[in-house]
Parts: structure tokens; sequence; C-alpha cells
């Protein structure tokens, strides 16, 4: 039979994609391509090892060096799909987990009466001759007043009418977990000043942990230390004491024996709990504190959480001004919380801050 190239009104357009496809055993129906490979293979006597032959005057369908990683060569057919966002990994918070007490719905400024000092007892004999000496009682007060924490963010109305995300709730649902963030922070170490709140680790009277001249590796005496200066001011035991530690210092604990050489297990037990309390991990103590030549030390606390108190005077609020960038085509989204951080009895807490990071 005469070997047939199809051509004129019956020739198509060879699609390599379809005749690809078949080679790579992926389905389609390459009838066409095929038909033009045996017709070619049978003009030109030639074998096509297994592939499939075009002639050169065959109309094929252009698809030079296909990819999709280039929008020239292919990328440009390739439709995406946006899926379900990949929400950003943030810093555990801790100290509401670990029990502090959160005193919600306030409208004044608060003052805690506090006892200071009690009075005291003599033993006098039948007929002292004098008067017992008074020794009064003596007050303080632990006071709490709003401090207002803000936090601002953009985004371009154009962005807002053709992004697949609700991009309003996404920056919304930002703002509102950086304010939940920036309170647990604060509670655990800010500083006082520049409108801060003060923190545990800054707050007069927590119990402090010795160290060496250059910082030190945590050792299980550390955490029987910090537990034992608690104890030793009266702080009754509650079920809200725990630890807060950062990663490394959990990692060093959980590979540390308590006492070295002695089969009494690790500082940190396979449950996670250290001398028997809960352990919170976070990355919210500080790292880089400087003890002599050592500027890697991370911090630790321990304490009794329910003597931390954070007041809040009104749920975080959230305002959209679309108009004071408007000639710029952006959206303006602020978000407002003010709150206030206190310690009921500083004495219920204890920390570390020079366990250095070189020797964990």
């Amino acid at each position: 039979m005469e070997n047939r190239i199809i051509s004129g009104s019956d020739k198509k357009t060879f699609s390599f994609t379809r005749a690809i496809r078949h080679l790579a055993h992926e389905g389609g129906n390459p009838s066409y391509e095929l038909e033009v490979s045996a017709e070619t293979q049978k003009r030109f006597g030639a074998s096509s090892h297994g592939g499939i032959m075009v002639p050169l005057d065959q109309n094929v369908e252009v698809r030079a060096g296909l990819v999709t990683n280039t929008n020239s060569a292919g990328g440009f057919d390739v439709q995406t799909s946006v899926m379900s966002l990949i929400e950003l990994l943030r810093n555990a918070m801790v100290v509401r987990a670990a029990g502090a007490t959160v005193l919600e719905g306030l409208t004044d400024t608060l003052s805690f009466p506090k006892q200071l000092t009690p009075t005291t007892a003599n033993w006098v004999a039948e007929n002292p001759g004098s008067d017992n000496v008074d020794a009064d009682l003596t007050l303080g007060n632990v006071p709490m007043s709003p401090k207002m924490l803000t936090a601002s963010t953009s985004f371009s109305r154009k962005l807002m009418a053709q992004a697949s995300l609700d991009v309003e709730a996404l920056v919304r649902n930002d703002l509102i977990e950086t304010s939940a963030i920036a309170v647990d922070l604060a509670a655990l170490q800010c500083l006082g000043s520049s409108n801060q709140p003060t923190g545990i680790l800054n707050t007069t009277g927590v119990n402090a942990i010795a160290h060496g001249t250059n910082g030190a590796a945590p050792t299980y005496a550390d955490f029987v230390a910090m537990e034992t200066a608690i104890n030793q001011n009266n702080v009754p035991v509650s079920p809200t004491r725990a630890y807060v530690v950062t990663p490394e210092v959990l990692a060093f604990g959980r590979k540390t024996a308590k006492v070295s050489g002695q089969l009494l297990g690790a500082i940190v037990g396979d449950d996670g709990k250290i001398n028997g309390y809960p352990s919170f991990v976070t990355n919210q103590l500080p790292k880089t504190l400087t003890l002599g030549t050592a500027s890697d030390c991370h911090a630790g606390v321990f304490g009794n959480f329910n003597a931390l108190m954070i007041g809040v005077w009104s749920a975080i609020e959230i305002l959209v001004d679309p108009y004071r960038l408007k000639k710029q085509g952006m959206v303006e989204v602020s978000s407002y919380l003010m709150c206030d951080i206190a310690v009921r009895y500083p004495v219920a807490f204890s920390f570390s801050k020079y366990w250095s990071a070189a020797l964990l």
C-alpha cells in the first residue's frame, strides 16, 4: 500500500502534549499523533525505537522547552489556586495557661490595699510595771492603671478587591494575636518605663537566684533554690505553681542528670515537669542578658502564677480607617487595648537571669 502522509485539508495540528502523555503512560487519546508517526516511519523506512516520529512539514503544537517555572516557556498556562492561609508560627503565650489572674471589664484605676508588716506580740510578767510597746501593722498598696497598647498596619484597596483571602479579616486577626502576645511578653519582662507595665523579671522583691561571674549552666540545685526561696517567704502551695523556661533550657534539662553520676533521672522529667511542677516553654523570655563576659544568658521563672494580675479595661478595639491614606489607595487598620500588669506578692516568684547559652 502506498505510504500516505496526512496533508492538505486533512492535516491537523500535531500535539506533542498528547503524544508525550501517551509515551509517559499518563493516558490521553493520541490517535492522530500515532497515525502520523506510523505514516512517517513507512515513508522514511525508519523505526521510532518506541518513540513517535513527525515529518518536518507537519503542523505541530509549538512548545519549545516547556517548563512551569518560566512564565514565557509554559508557566503562564499553569493556573495557580490560592489555598487556605498558612499562619505564622508565633511565640507561645504562657502566663494565662500557667494560672495568671485576669481582671476584665475594668473602668476605674485600681488600688489594692496590702498589709506589709504585722503587729507584734510580747510575753510579759504578771505585773511588768510598764506598758507593752505598740507595734502597729503597716499598709501599702498595689496600684493598677490602664496603659495603652496599640498596633497599626495598612493594605491596598486593590489587594482587598482581588485577593482570594479576606484581607481585612486577616489583618484584624493578626493585630489581635499580636496584641495578646505583647501582653504575655509584658507580664514576663516589660520594664515598667516608657509607658510599659512592669513584668515579673523587673518587679522589685522577686527572688533572684545567684550565679557565677560569667553565667552558668542550669543545675538541679538552681531549680530547688527557686522553689525554696518561695517557701521561705510563706507563699502557700498553689495548683498554679509552674516554671516558665526557654526551649534551650528545657532541652538542656531533659538531657542532664539531676546529680552527675547518679541514677536520679534528668532535671526535666519525661512528663515535662520540673520538681513535680508543670513547665511552660516559650521564646518570650530574654536570651541575651549579660553577666560578666557572657552576653547570651537565658532567663527562667518559677512561681505561683495566680499572684500575677492582668487588668483589662477594654476588649481589643479594631479601628478601620479608609480615609487617612485615601490618596494612596490604602486602608489603615489599628488596634487598641488598655491593660496593666501587677504582682500581688513579688516573693511568690523566683527567677534566674543568667543561664549561659554557651553552656547549654
